[in-house]
This record gives structure tokens, sequence and C-alpha cells, in this order.
């Protein structure tokens, strides 16, 4: 075994003891998209930094419902009607959205559904590209 393949080997599950909520922060931080997640309802409840980035919001003005203000008024009720009728299964869509610097941008939105164990539907997990 190579010198490289030792060294990844010595570093056990004891060495890496990140608890589950730091190791998403680290990898959120990490990715170079846009991530976000939000209840079953489409209530935004995290972001991650490169979302911020491509949207202008901060996270107190993305929680709730406050990213859809982004998103141009003529696109809005069409995005969300095709959304309402295929919440069950993953979701994709391409839209223009205004920042509040006004710049407009050109996004992909794509989303899956997070289910428990017994199937019910608890939120919504989603990935965000800025495809300008």
């Amino acid at each position: 075994m190579g010198s490289e393949m030792k060294h990844i080997a010595s570093i056990g599950s004891e060495q890496i003891s990140y608890h589950s909520d730091e190791r998403f922060q680290l990898l959120s931080a990490a990715l170079p998209i846009g991530i976000f997640y939000t209840d079953a309802y489409g209530y935004c409840l995290y972001t991650n930094a490169r979302w911020r980035e491509i949207t202008g919001l901060q996270m107190e003005e993305c929680i709730g419902e406050g990213w859809k203000s982004l998103i141009e008024s003529d696109q809005g009720d069409q995005i969300f009607t095709k959304w309402a009728t295929t919440r069950n299964s993953d979701f994709a869509a391409e839209f223009w959205i205004t920042t509040p610097e006004k710049q407009r941008r050109r996004v992909r939105l794509r989303t899956a559904p997070m289910r428990d164990r017994r199937g019910t539907c608890i939120g919504f997990a989603g990935i965000l590209e800025d495809i300008s």
C-alpha cells in the first residue's frame, strides 16, 4: 500500500468526529451550487452561502416565503402552479429572478421531496444554479 493510501486508511471515524450538523454545514459551505430545503408547504428553512450569493438575499430575507419575491411576477404563478401539481415527485424549472440589487439572472431550480419513514412528504430539498 502506498504512503498516501496508508494515510487515508489511518484516518478513522474517531479522528473525524464532527457531529452531523457540523458535517452538513461544512458540506453545504463547500458546494459550488446553491442548495436549500423547505418544509412540506414550501416555506424556506435553509439556504447555503452559494444560494444567497446567487439571489442576493441574506438568510433572514429568504426564510419563509421571502424567496418568492425574487421570481418575476409574470412567471411566479405559472411556476407555483406547476410545482403544486408535481409535489410528490421531482420538479425542475428555469426562470428569471431579479436580485435586490436589480441584477437579472436566469436560474435553474430542481427539487425533490424529502420523506419520513412512513413515506409522508416532510419537505423539499433543492438546488439552484445560475445559468445566465
